[in-house]
Order: C-alpha cells, then sequence, then structure tokens
C-alpha cells in the first residue's frame, strides 16, 4: 500500500513537472517571457533569415531546371507587344496618326535554341493593320552566323566563325562573334549555388548579431502595425546605434568582406566567366581582365577607401531601426531612420513583408529623403503576389515623387499579370499590361505610355534554320566587289518595291508626300 501511494506520488510530481516545464518553455517561446529584448529582435532576425534560406532554395531550384531544360533540350520563347497607346498632352496632328496607327499595330519576336546541338534562330515582326510590314531574321549553329530582312532583299548574308577575321576585315566591322553562347553558357555567369552562398551569408548574419550590445534594444508590447488593410498585433523592437556605433559596425563589414576569401572566391569565378564571355562576342567592350590575385587586391582597395568614407560621413546622432514583430517572429515591417547634423541628409527607409487584406503577398521598399539639388524626393517599389498550384498572379509598381524647380513631379511604372505553368506541354505563359504614367511638367513628354505584352516560354520543339545553298543566301567572306555592287542595286530595288507596296501607309504616317489629285 505504501509502495502504491509513492508511486502515485512519483507520478504526480513527474506529471507536476512536465506541466511547469512546457509551461516554462511555451511562456519562454511564445510569450517572450523570460526574454531579453535583444534575445526578442535576434530570434527575429534568425526568422527573417530562415524565410530568405527558403526563397534561396526555391529560385536555384527553378533556375537549375531552367539550365538543365536548356541544356538536354530545345527551348522557345515568342513575345507579343500590342495595343500601344502614347498619351500626349498637346500631340501634333501627324504624330497623332502615328500613335492610332501605333494602337492597332504590334512587334512579335520569336527565339529558339537547341542547346544540346548548339543552334538557334530568331525573329522579328512588326504588324501595322494586321499586315506584315518588315520582319528580320538571325540564325546560327557551331559552324555559322547568318541574318536576313526578307521584305528587302530575297537572300541570306552570313559567314563561317572561321572567317571571322576575313570578314571583319573585309567589312571594317571589328569584334563580331565567334560564336553564339548557348544559354547555359549565360545562365552560369549567374548562377551560384546555395552550398556557397549560404555559409556567406550565415558568417555576416553572425557578425552582425554579436555587434548587438543589449543596451542597443528596446521592446514596446501590445503594439499595432495597420497597413494596406492589415491590422496586426505584436511587438515594435528599436534599435539604436550612436554614430560611433554605426561606424564601427560599418568598418567591421568592409574589413570582413576585404578578407573573405569565400566571398571572393565565388565573385571571381562569375567575374571570370563574364569577361570570357564578353571577350569571344563583344571584344571592343570586353572590360579588363584580372587575375585572382588582383582581383582580391581590389577588396583591400575597397576597404580603404570605404573607412574612409565612413569617417568623413556626418552620422550625426546616430541610426535607428524599428522592426514590427508578430507573434510567430515574423518582421512585418522594418524602419531605418538616419539622424544626421544636416536634416537635408536624414533618410527614412521602409521594408515591408507581409500578406495584406486580398490574400496577397506584399513586399515594398520606400525611400524619403532629398536629392541632389536639396527637393523632397520620396521612391516606393512595391510587389504584390499571390500564387497558387500552376498560376501566379502579380503585380508591380514603381514610383518616384519630387520636384522639379519647385513644381511637384513624379513617374509611375506598373506591370500586372498572370503566369500560368502548363506541365501537359511544359510551357509557361505570361500576359501582362505595362503602365507607365509621367508628371513631369514638360508638355513634350507623353503623359502615359501602356501596352499589352503576353509571352510563351515551351521546353520542347524544334529549331529550324534555312539550308543555304548559292540561290538564297551570300557568303560575306568570299563576296567579290562585283557581287556587292550587283546586291546594293538589289537591295535598293527591293528598297523601292517596299515602299511602293506600303505607300498608303508612309503617306499616313507623313514620311512620303501625298498623291498628287485632279484639278
Amino acid at each position: 500500500m505504501e509502495a502504491n501511494k509513492k508511486t502515485k506520488a512519483l507520478g504526480v510530481g513527474v506529471a507536476a513537472a512536465v506541466l511547469v516545464a512546457g509551461g516554462a518553455y511555451v511562456a519562454y517561446a511564445k510569450f517572450d517571457l523570460f526574454k531579453s529584448p535583444r534575445m526578442m529582435y535576434l530570434e527575429a532576425e534568425a526568422q527573417s533569415m530562415s524565410e530568405v534560406s527558403k526563397k534561396l532554395d526555391k529560385a536555384s531550384k527553378e533556375y537549375n531546371e531552367a539550365i538543365d531544360a536548356s541544356v538536354k533540350g530545345t527551348t522557345s520563347q515568342d513575345i507579343e507587344i500590342s495595343n500601344l497607346i502614347l498619351d500626349m498632352a498637346m500631340p501634333d496632328p501627324q504624330i497623332q496618326k502615328a500613335l492610332d496607327l501605333a494602337k492597332d499595330s504590334k512587334i512579335v519576336i520569336s527565339s529558339s535554341a537547341d542547346g544540346p546541338n548548339n543552334k538557334g534562330a530568331g525573329k522579328l515582326d512588326i504588324f501595322i493593320n494586321k499586315s506584315n510590314l518588315v520582319g528580320a531574321e538571325f540564325f546560327y549553329d557551331k559552324e555559322k552566323l547568318g541574318f536576313g530582312v526578307p521584305a528587302i532583299y530575297n537572300k541570306y548574308g552570313y559567314y563561317n566563325y572561321k572567317d571571322k577575321a576575313i570578314v571583319e576585315q573585309r567589312f571594317g566591322q571589328m569584334g563580331l562573334p565567334d560564336h553564339v553562347p548557348n544559354n547555359k553558357e549565360y545562365m552560369e555567369v549567374f548562377r551560384i549555388p546555395n552550398e556557397e552562398l549560404k555559409p556567406i551569408l550565415a558568417d555576416y548574419a553572425k557578425l552582425y548579431a554579436e555587434s548587438i550590445k543589449d543596451q542597443q534594444v528596446t521592446v514596446k508590447k501590445g503594439a499595432t502595425l495597420e497597413a494596406d488593410g492589415v491590422k496586426q498585433s505584436g511587438k515594435e523592437l528599436t534599435v539604436t546605434f550612436t554614430a560611433e556605433e554605426y561606424k564601427q559596425l560599418m568598418k567591421k563589414f568592409t574589413d570582413k568582406i576585404s578578407k573573405d576569401e569565400k566571398l571572393q572566391d565565388l565573385l571571381y569565378a562569375r567575374y571570370d566567366k563574364l569577361v570570357e564571355l564578353m571577350k569571344q562576342n563583344a571584344p571592343d567592350e570586353s572590360i579588363p581582365k584580372l587575375t585572382k590575385e588582383e582581383f582580391k587586391k581590389k577588396f583591400s582597395e575597397f576597404k580603404t577607401e570605404a573607412d574612409r568614407e565612413i569617417d568623413k560621413k556626418d552620422a550625426g546622432s546616430g541610426v535607428k531601426m524599428v522592426v514590427f514583430v508578430d507573434s510567430d517572429d515574423h518582421i512585418l515591417r522594418r524602419t531605418i531612420t538616419t539622424d544626421n547634423k544636416s536634416k537635408d541628409k536624414n533618410v527614412i527607409i521602409t521594408i515591408d513583408s507581409y500578406e495584406n487584406k486580398d490574400g496577397r503577398d506584399r513586399n515594398s521598399f520606400e525611400f524619403v529623403g532629398k536629392d541632389a539639388k536639396g527637393e523632397d524626393i520620396k521612391i516606393n517599389i512595391t510587389n504584390l503576389m499571390k500564387e497558387e498550384s500552376s498560376k501566379k498572379d502579380q503585380e508591380f509598381t514603381v514610383w518616384a515623387k519630387g520636384k522639379e524647380n519647385g513644381r511637384p513631379s513624379g513617374m509611375t511604372l506598373s506591370v500586372k499579370g498572370t503566369t500560368t505553368k502548363n506541365d501537359k506541354d511544359k510551357s509557361t505563359t505570361e500576359d501582362a499590361k505595362v503602365e507607365l504614367a509621367m508628371d513631369m511638367n514638360d508638355p513634350t513628354i507623353p503623359k502615359k505610355l501602356t501596352f499589352n505584352m503576353k509571352s510563351t516560354q515551351k521546353l520542347n520543339g524544334e529549331v529550324k534554320i534555312p539550308a543555304l545553298d548559292a540561290g538564297n543566301s551570300v557568303n560575306l567572306a568570299i563576296v567579290t566587289d562585283a557581287d556587292l555592287m550587283k546586291i546594293q542595286q538589289e537591295i535598293q530595288l527591293g528598297g523601292q518595291q517596299f515602299m511602293i507596296k506600303n505607300m498608303q501607309l508612309f503617306q499616313q504616317l507623313g514620311l512620303m508626300p501625298g498623291m498628287p489629285t485632279g484639278q
């Protein structure tokens, strides 16, 4: 009997201990009891880093899938730009005719690439009044690059890569490509493996976290965020940097960057690939090739210059950052304010990331300050997105408001669209409306430009390039002066026939005089 009582008492004691421990854990984790403001802030930043990490994983997966598709098969893309509307304050009558034609016109850009066989083709067509006015084509494979404008001349021009130097000398056109890079070559320049990037980001996050002291962070519980139809309860954490603390933190980062071998190796690998691509395809515009040692030396020079600028900077009384955090440690808003001695140099930066009342993810960046002339300026970048299964709705907006000679001025760029994926035919379709509105106090500048854009991408198909022969092509490496003279005459004749065929259109545009009428 006594043993049963002891066993029962032990069970009650264990249960009580579990309840106390569990309650303490919940109080610690959920209700911030026993946590310092610094700990609350760093946990919120850690949660933010975790979310960034997930986004990096998703972006990396999609990027790698795109690279694999371009390497293993054929990719194609069609872009159509239509319903072009230009709103002028006081358009010239002749310009208005052109604007009316533009509304009923469209531009179609088609391209395709065969990664395994290193060949591709592209075409640009301009349609006016549903008639294909003019089209330009290009194509390439492992051996040659060609082009043509069928509306003007019925033959293609081309050269073999091995004859590049001959063609450059013959026509005085330097910098011709000696091959057309495939999609993989371009995409590899910007591909950054997560296993390389994440450890680098973690090092800088650790450096920042270790630099934050307890006395720099305060908390305001029971705070509320109201924005874009959202009312959210949470807490505000304020991180304050004195001018000296801010400068020392910046110097820690510049010192870390100047000595960061992992970061420098990652950047140099991409820089090296970019230099080689430019050297092969645009030698006249290529950037200087630095050795790895020379490249890394630039980081030491960066530190010296950056430290000098940090010392010179007017940090005033310092920098303050206020973050609004919900009950799950998500940072919904981050506001950074500088307090300089010169009030004209003060800036306020606000970064939002939350789900709005419509269930769309809202991410925005806003800058408030002064421009170089001391005029007020406000810049906002906002992205709204809702993704469901194979469909994604997105609205991207950039606007800037300021003053020009004391008068309000501004600009807004808006892109609204829907992206739909079709797994059956491995295609992605994007439909978007683009709008650019301008208030520049200048009647010669359009008030608004709008157009529709549709893009279709496919991961299968076939690249078709012309079968060249003496009857339909001109080899630019072996063409003679007599051939060139004949070609010039044929192009002139083709141009005349093109003008006659489209005479009515050119008269509408004011590019040709109208036919005289009888008395």
